[in-house]
């Protein structure tokens, strides 16, 4: 796995960002390819917006400098 321009990344799926030289795990919310989002709705708060979650209040926009640059997450432990 390697950095890729940010340009690239997928939408609406969790991926390790690089921001300000931090990393994080966070999606770019995409409404119109949202499978989950009721397209009969207004657009959601966080519509074409990088978001991370803490799991219990979140999700949240990411503030700070936009992401330069991504790459997938790995596969999680098997045991």
């Amino acid at each position: 796995m390697s950095w890729e321009p940010i340009d690239t990344a997928p939408k609406n799926e969790s991926v390790l960002v690089f921001a300000s030289n931090q990393q994080f795990v966070a999606w770019f919310q995409d409404d119109a390819t949202d499978p989950y989002f009721e397209h009969g709705d207004s657009e959601s708060m966080f519509n074409r917006m990088w978001c991370v979650t803490d799991n219990k209040l979140g999700p949240f926009a990411l503030r700070g400098s936009r992401p330069t640059h991504w790459m997938p997450l790995p596969a999680p432990p098997t045991n």
